[in-house]
């Protein structure tokens, strides 16, 4: 287990050092702890060194490291809405940082754009541009995509386009037509991580799987195998977003372990989830929502058992109490983060947390169970109960928004 620790901490030091030193002097490094591991742990040193080297191989082969050069010419790949776009590739290669442009005559969605970076925005926190595109080709999406689309069209046409817009965002990851007031409102009080397909909706499909499978008495490799099988369709589905492979990543590989019988341990099966995963997409390493997300998952793995548990004999009231105190646990280890960033404090974002995380996980639920059922024609069934938690929910954000103090600007 201290050899995943090792390599986990030397990815992140030299993922810094790529950040402020040039190549040279990050080669020199790497050469140290290469030695390192070698002369400490032998063969086992031979393992982590040449993680080390895909990580540095990877790193120095696709990441945009230059900066921005107004007014020449490159090549965008960019996740365009209403004229705004999020960044991902610049001439083919992944970005250190989160870059966003401003654009006219963009059509929403994934865009590959040819043009100039005209003017840079003056933003305290983000780096902004306006952005002169010349030319651009829409990225075709694929069609397990499409068919999932078009499942989800015909479960909703009878719906209102708000519940169609948040089911199209929470299950599908289509953001594009999700109302920005919502969006806003689901910032403020914290619950940003309902809304990103994550560890919490990867969790409920497996469930779901793992449940209809489970009924076939298949052997355990077996019923394993189909569940990663479905998972890897609906990630191939939805699109590679970062926050979907590191979910599918750690999905992975705990079903990979109930395959070949090993012992899955949490804390070994988060550690070698961020190996890959930097490993393969180094870019992730300065990614916000990378940080928020494996803090949260090392919070709970190593600090929320520390906290003293209450004897109670109603399930009820034991199940009141670890909730809430997961969620203020959370809350204060992540706040130093939320300060550094975001330049707010999270005061009262406990209080919509503890009522309407467990209704979103319960549309997730309806909302998965109903797309899935839509296969043998069934999912209609479910779409009224998924509809009156979505009324619920949207009705509790709308409420609890008036609570004052929920972040405290800084």
């Amino acid at each position: 287990m201290i050899d995943i620790y090792l390599i986990g901490i030397e990815i992140l030091l030299l993922g810094i050092l790529f950040k402020y030193l040039s190549f040279f002097y990050v080669g020199l490094f790497s050469v140290i702890i290469i030695y390192f591991n070698f002369i400490f742990y032998g063969k086992r040193g031979g393992i982590l060194s040449l993680v080390l080297l895909v990580f540095i191989f990877n790193y120095e082969k696709n990441i945009f490291k230059d900066e921005v050069i107004l007014e020449k010419n490159y090549i965008v790949k960019a996740f365009v809405e209403n004229g705004r776009g999020k960044v991902e590739k610049i001439d083919g290669k992944y970005l250190h940082g989160g870059i966003y442009i401003y654009t006219n005559g963009i059509s929403d969605g994934y865009r590959e754009i040819q043009g100039k970076f005209i003017e840079k925005i003056d933003h305290k926190y983000l780096q902004e541009y306006y952005f002169q595109g010349e030319k651009y080709k829409i990225v075709k999406e694929n069609f397990i995509r499409e068919f999932l689309k078009y499942k989800s069209e015909k479960l909703l046409e009878n719906y209102s386009y708000k519940l169609k817009n948040f089911y199209f965002g929470v299950i599908l990851g289509d953001k594009s037509n999700l109302d920005y007031e919502t969006v806003k409102k689901f910032r403020k009080q914290g619950l940003s991580h309902i809304l990103v397909i994550s560890g919490l909706h990867m969790g409920i499909i497996m469930g779901i799987i793992k449940y209809i499978v489970s009924k076939f008495k298949l052997k355990r490799e077996v019923s394993n195998s189909i569940v990663l099988f479905f998972l890897t369709l609906y990630v191939i589905g939805i699109g590679a977003y970062p926050s979907v492979l590191r979910a599918y990543i750690m999905g992975g590989i705990y079903l990979l372990g109930n395959i070949f019988y090993e012992k899955n341990d949490s804390k070994k099966t988060i550690f070698i989830g961020y190996i890959i995963s930097i490993s393969l997409f180094p870019h992730w390493i300065w990614n916000i929502s990378t940080l928020l997300s494996y803090t949260a998952v090392g919070i709970i793995l190593y600090i929320y058992p520390k906290i003293p548990t209450i004897k109670c004999n109603k399930k009820i009231y034991m199940y009141l109490y670890k909730h809430l105190t997961l969620i203020l646990t959370l809350q204060i280890f992540m706040c130093p983060i939320y300060i550094y960033f975001f330049k707010n404090i999270p005061i009262l974002t406990f209080i919509p947390n503890f009522f309407i995380l467990p209704i979103g996980t319960i549309f997730i639920l309806l909302g998965f169970l109903s797309l899935f059922l839509s296969l043998i024609g069934g999912g209609i069934i479910l779409m009224p109960f998924t509809n009156i938690t979505f009324q619920v929910m949207i009705y509790l954000i709308e409420v609890l928004d008036y609570i004052p103090y929920l972040t405290l600007e800084i």
